[in-house]
């Protein structure tokens, strides 16, 4: 399980916060093939349908502090193509999440294409990445 960071210093993560995160290798027809660090940080996905991982966290926490995701891709130099799933964004954290008055134990990352804000899977190969700080205090 995730260990507390209990350091504090200017622009570092927040006293007695714990750093969640991962990635997931999205496979053929936006499956995930591979996740990492589902064991150390507590937190298994499923893609629910096209460009929808949800997740679930072995442990609720009190507070959100920050959330964030992105698409990566294999090949460097290379455009993301603007018909897939380029556009990582986190949802079903809620301002209670933030304000610690609701604690969090599922989020879901949407992948969306660009162009035109529809849900849309990444492309095979590509990895999603993601990070959520989180507290109980």
């Amino acid at each position: 399980m995730p260990m507390p960071v209990t350091h504090r210093g200017v622009r570092t993560v927040p006293a007695n916060a714990t750093i969640l995160s991962g990635s997931l290798t999205i496979g053929a027809v936006g499956a995930i093939s591979a996740q990492s660090d589902n064991r150390e940080s507590g937190v298994t996905f499923v893609r629910n349908a096209a460009g929808d991982y949800r997740a679930t966290i072995a442990r609720g926490y009190k507070r959100v502090r920050f959330a964030d995701a992105a698409v990566t891709a294999p090949a460097a130099a290379t455009a993301q193509a603007l018909t897939s799933g380029t556009d990582a964004q986190m949802q079903g954290i809620t301002a209670a999440n933030y304000a610690g008055t609701s604690p969090i134990s599922t989020f879901a990352i949407s992948t969306v294409r660009p162009d035109t804000g529809v849900l849309a899977d990444p492309v095979n190969g590509q990895t999603l990445t993601w990070l959520l700080i989180v507290s109980d205090s």
